[in-house]
């Protein structure tokens, strides 16, 4: 796919992102009650704890405050869309035209997440406001900042590469979207979405960080809040560099032998 397409398929799928507006101001307030939650959650929990781990009151809302700020670029939707348009046969459609499926809904999603992103600044502006006084931004720098938007990148496509996968997985059974959500389960536990991961028991961290799930969420993250030495900056750009080579041959080659055995039912 030539990249004056996969521009033009960005821009669409921001302009659609903006169709359906009463979404939008929900999901303004849905990540503002998103993180009253934490909030409230880990302020109960250091109520009769200074530290737990390494972590302090003001540093841990710090790591979900960017958590909330990040979350818009990294999570991955598009499973659901792949496995809609396998089960309505709408990918027959879409196998008829000049076009890549896996860049195309890949760059569909981008547009997508970054209006999502744009608008949830609106939340995050908001948290700042408010909650000013129980951050703390010492660690953080514009460097560091920089890194965890690079890594955010190789992040998403992570996440994009299990989900797209997953949703794939329609061409051989009848709905896929049980198992999308069984993995959002395991991401949000296994990814430090929940539960910061270098808070885990020591063996878990170790089998964990063998895994896509922390590069997913937990890297960029603690990345963004410029807690990572060198070596593990290093270590955690080569996972991330690693699983994303991984996961797209084999997303790839998932939907080759999908496509040999689609029907295209209904079209």
């Amino acid at each position: 796919m030539r990249f004056r397409t996969f521009s033009l398929l960005i821009k669409q799928s921001c302009q659609d992102a903006f169709v359906y507006r009463a979404e939008i101001y929900m999901q303004i307030i849905a990540w503002f009650i998103s993180f009253l939650l934490y909030f409230y959650l880990w302020r109960a929990i250091f109520a009769s704890n200074a530290n737990i781990g390494t972590y302090t009151i003001t540093t841990m809302l710090t790591y979900f405050f960017l958590v909330q700020v990040m979350r818009n670029l990294l999570f991955s939707y598009y499973g659901f869309v792949i496995n809609s348009d396998i089960q309505n046969g709408d990918m027959a459609n879409l196998m008829t035209k000049p076009i890549s499926l896996l860049p195309y809904y890949y760059a569909l999603e981008i547009g997508r997440n970054l209006v999502k992103f744009l608008i949830s600044i609106i939340s995050n502006v908001f948290i700042l406001a408010l909650f000013w006084q129980f951050f703390d931004f010492s660690t953080i720098s514009a460097g560091s900042i920089l890194l965890g938007l690079l890594a955010a990148i190789p992040a998403h496509f992570i996440n994009y590469c299990f989900v797209s996968m997953i949703g794939c997985l329609a061409f051989w059974l009848t709905d896929a979207n049980r198992l999308i959500f069984f993995y959002f389960a395991l991401t949000t536990l296994a990814a430090g979405w929940i539960v910061p991961i270098d808070l885990f028991p020591e063996p878990f961290q170790t089998i964990l960080m063998y895994t896509p799930f922390p590069y997913a969420f937990y890297f960029p993250i603690k990345l963004a809040q410029g807690l990572l030495t060198s070596s593990e900056i290093i270590r955690g750009f080569t996972m991330q560099i690693t699983f994303s080579i991984l996961l797209g041959s084999l997303l790839s080659l998932e939907i080759k032998r999908g496509l040999k055995h689609f029907e295209g039912v209904g079209r």
